[in-house]
């Protein structure tokens, strides 16, 4: 049986890669369109919004999730930081999404010391 942790993680990078319209479980399942490279902070700001909304609504293992956009960097990803509690344990977890191509990738973030540093 896969561990709750990676059990969310790949939940939610379907549900963060779905695109709204293109999904076949329902037409409002998955993130709207974001053409822009998401270099203002409008944008940042509703797509922070609608990924915390897909989260509540189709993840509800993460409970009191709460999602802090990081920033940008050279490789153009947008990063997230999403803390919730999973199983009644605190949990944390990296959001990347690419500005252009719209890929999300979601990972666990480990506890300790050393959890709060970003994937390479």
């Amino acid at each position: 049986m896969e561990p709750a942790l990676k059990s969310v993680a790949r939940n939610l990078a379907t549900v963060l890669n779905a695109k709204k319209g293109y999904a076949e479980a329902a037409e409002v399942f998955g993130l709207g369109d974001y053409e822009e490279h998401l270099a203002t902070n409008p944008l940042i700001e509703a797509l922070g919004r609608e990924m915390l909304r897909l989260i509540e609504d189709y993840e509800p293992r993460a409970e009191r999730p709460v999602l802090t956009f990081l920033g940008a960097d050279s490789t153009l990803y947008a990063a997230f930081q999403l803390q919730c509690e999973v199983e009644g344990s605190p949990a944390a977890f990296w959001i990347r999404m690419h500005t252009i191509l719209r890929y999300v990738t979601v990972e666990p973030m480990a506890p300790g010391p050393d959890g709060g540093r970003a994937p390479a």
